[in-house]
């Protein structure tokens, strides 16, 4: 007889209340820690099975992290609004996209950013750190909500999902590369916005959608680059998009993943064994960004 998995909790106090504000994102970091992220209409007390509350940490918006073998947990950056998208470059920076409020931000250690609604956890915050981007998804000037419907020009709305900077083949057209793709949950499709360097920090301009699906069920959630300079993409396709307490509403069997491909995508096998140290530094110093995922095109490494 098949073993049964065993099951580890880890963390517990992770609020639900809301329904679709919680956490969510699970990405590794550059640094080796699991990433995450969590909406600001959700209230989280995250703690070790049985720790008191006054010793858990409070989160209601945000980017947590975890270690995956010391398990410490901390909030590495608190604001935005409803983000669900996460990823980093080539320098291991971090970005997060968002809803409602401005779609883009760079996020550092201890920063806070912009919030869709309530106070930080630490009121004591001069001010609050904006967004990287030089525009916004929605048409008009009396706010995101206002733009429903009528923002295709603009590409598509105010909500998003999904964050993935192309760091794969060098197959794929230099424009691609360093862009950061986001679905467009109203637009049904996904937005690609370029990050350029800018003072210490970054801006993104607004490029062309990365795709269309033609298609309002679909609802892609996030992207991620494969070992042959693929992308596969998760897509949640169902009617109701979000913002319902009844569960019924969604039909939980239409689920897809597909794969996205350029013409010259190819499989590289790279032995590490058989390098020499210095390849391996150089390679590594390359491409710190996630060494977890396979390496490709011949000394371009990612992941």
């Amino acid at each position: 007889m098949a073993k049964r998995p065993v099951v580890l909790v880890v963390l517990d106090g992770w609020g639900y209340e809301d329904t679709h504000e919680t956490l969510n994102t699970f990405t590794w970091g550059p640094d080796g820690w699991l990433y995450g992220t969590h909406g600001v209409f959700t209230e989280s007390l995250v703690g070790k099975p049985g720790t008191p509350d006054s010793e858990r940490v409070r989160l209601n918006a945000g980017v947590w992290r975890l270690h995956p073998v010391t398990l410490a947990f901390e909030v590495f950056a608190e604001g935005t609004s409803n983000p669900w998208g996460l990823d980093f470059n080539d320098y291991g920076h971090a970005f997060v996209t968002a809803c409602v409020i401005e779609h883009l931000y760079q996020v550092v250690q201890g920063g806070r950013y912009k919030r869709q609604a309530g106070q930080h956890v630490n009121p004591n915050v001069y001010d609050d750190i904006k967004t990287v981007a030089d525009h916004v998804h929605w048409v008009g000037n009396k706010g995101p909500h206002a733009g429903n419907s009528r923002s295709d020009a603009a590409g598509g709305g105010h909500a998003h999902a999904g964050a993935m900077i192309y760091l794969g083949g060098d197959t794929w057209p230099k424009e691609y590369r360093d862009a950061i793709v986001m679905n467009n949950i109203h637009g049904a499709r996904a937005n690609m916005d370029r990050l350029q360097r800018q003072g210490s920090g970054y801006a993104a301009t607004h490029g062309p959608d990365f795709l269309k699906a033609n298609d309002s069920w679909s609802q892609m959630l996030n992207f991620r680059y494969g070992p042959d300079g693929s992308v596969h993409v998760i897509d949640w396709y169902d009617k109701n998009q979000c913002h319902s307490s009844n569960p019924e509403v969604h039909d939980k069997t239409l689920g897809r993943i597909y794969k996205i491909s350029h013409t010259g995508d190819t499989w590289v096998q790279v032995d590490l064994a058989k390098m020499a140290s210095e390849q391996r530094s150089a390679a590594s110093a390359q491409r710190l960004v996630r060494a977890s995922r396979a390496a490709h095109s011949a000394g371009t490494w990612a992941r």
